[in-house]
């Protein structure tokens, strides 16, 4: 398997140093047998942001089929924000590339990761459903109940607050 890893780090300067993530995620696909393709580093570039040079080039390169899986070494290396994440799995699962993230032990080429990151993508897809939900019944000011995780969200749709 054609394999891409992706490394980042917000500063440069600092202290931080992509080569020890480098390094692991290198180990891991010698260690598996993986083709690796290509490296994208991102430095002194902070996660917050969806374009990023590095993984600006990722993602294209990406939608040339030239790897079939991305190794991370950990989600938010990645991604900062859960929407981001979940836009850039999606579209590799529909161009048929696999995801890894080392430290979460996540790989959705394997049949129990293809079951987790569906069971997490549902999560997250209705969290952030709750969350508009949310904003929505905020802002037409009703009373708060209580979501299903027990936490105060405003939304009683018979008894608006005066």
């Amino acid at each position: 398997m054609r394999v891409a890893v992706y490394a980042r780090v917000s500063t440069a300067n600092n202290g931080q140093n992509p080569e020890m993530q480098l390094r692991e995620l290198r180990e891991y696909c010698k260690h598996r047998g993986l083709e690796l393709t290509g490296e994208y580093v991102d430095a002194g570039i902070s996660g917050a942001k969806d374009s990023r040079p590095e993984l600006n080039r990722l993602n294209t390169d990406a939608r040339r089929r030239r790897f079939d899986a991305v190794v991370v070494w950990k989600f938010d290396r990645f991604a900062r924000s859960v929407s981001h994440l979940l836009r850039a799995l999606e579209e590799f699962r529909s161009l048929g590339i696999e995801f890894v993230s080392l430290s979460e032990q996540v790989d959705t080429s394997t049949p129990t990761g293809k079951m987790r990151d569906a069971k997490e993508s549902e999560v997250a897809r209705n969290r952030q459903g709750g969350v508009a939900v949310y904003l929505y019944r905020s802002r037409l000011q009703l009373v708060p109940i209580a979501n299903p995780d027990g936490q105060n969200m405003t939304g009683g749709l018979d008894e608006p607050s005066r």
